[in-house]
This record gives structure tokens, C-alpha cells and sequence, in this order.
């Protein structure tokens, strides 16, 4: 009767065979979980400098286990997460002759984005110049 518990033995053929098992598993549910978050990300409060690098930062991790999102993918998932303030833009971009790069979409979007701000600041401004915050003081 053995009264000590033997661990059984492996040969080194089987170790390798059971860590690339291990390694592929987490493979798997590491990519699922940046493919998931990539279809649905966001812009959210971010600037589109933001919103695109973190993109292109979930295609470079995919790319590093070796599951590469096609850049056409990219460009949709980023389209899907804009604001509704950006919807002619997309609307743009839809009817082009051919579908743009995440580049491409990325300038795109990024002197859309200049526009409203410039737009932003002038309305800004001539709200202030009508309605000054301090009040005239009249003499009699």
C-alpha cells in the first residue's frame, strides 16, 4: 500500500503539447474579448485623435496573437461609435467611390471635428460681442 501520493509523470512532448494548448486558449479569449470591445466601441466624450488611436491600439494587440482585423472592419466599427454630430460625415463616407483606409477616415473625421470647434468658438464669440456679461453703467 503507497501511503505517499505520486504525481504522475509527463514527457517533455506532452508539456509542450499541454502549455501550446494553454497558450492557445488564452489566445482565444484574449481576442474575443478585444474583438468584442473593438465592435463596440465608443467616441464618447473623446476627440477623434483619441477615439482612432485606441482603435488602431486594439488592431495592434489582435495583431500581436496573431488575429488580424481587416482594416475594412476597423473602418466600420469606428463608424458605428461616432456621434450622432458626425452623421453627415459617415453619410459622406458611405457614398464614396471606393471605402476609405482607417487613415483616411481618421483625416477625414479629423477636419470635420476642426470645423465644429471653429464653428463653436465663432458662435461663442458673437454671443459674447451681443450680449456683453458686464452692463453698461449710463450717466445722467
Amino acid at each position: 500500500m503507497k501511503t505517499r501520493h505520486e504525481e504522475p509523470e509527463f514527457s517533455p512532448g506532452q508539456l509542450c503539447r499541454a502549455q501550446n494548448e494553454c497558450r492557445s486558449q488564452y489566445v482565444l479569449y484574449v481576442g474575443a474579448a478585444l474583438d468584442d470591445e473593438l465592435r463596440n466601441i465608443t467616441i464618447g466624450d473623446s476627440s477623434i485623435m483619441k477615439y482612432c488611436t485606441r482603435i488602431k491600439s486594439i488592431s495592434y494587440l489582435l495583431a500581436n496573437i496573431g488575429a488580424l482585423a481587416l482594416e475594412c472592419n476597423l473602418v466600420i466599427y469606428a463608424i458605428n461609435g461616432l456621434s450622432p454630430k458626425y452623421a453627415h460625415v459617415v453619410s459622406t463616407i458611405h457614398h464614396q467611390k471606393s471605402f476609405p483606409t482607417l487613415l483616411e477616415m481618421h483625416s477625414i473625421l479629423t477636419l470635420e471635428e476642426r470645423s465644429m470647434i471653429k464653428d463653436h468658438n465663432r458662435l461663442v464669440q458673437a454671443t459674447h460681442s451681443d450680449n456683453p456679461s458686464s452692463p453698461t453703467v449710463l450717466n445722467a
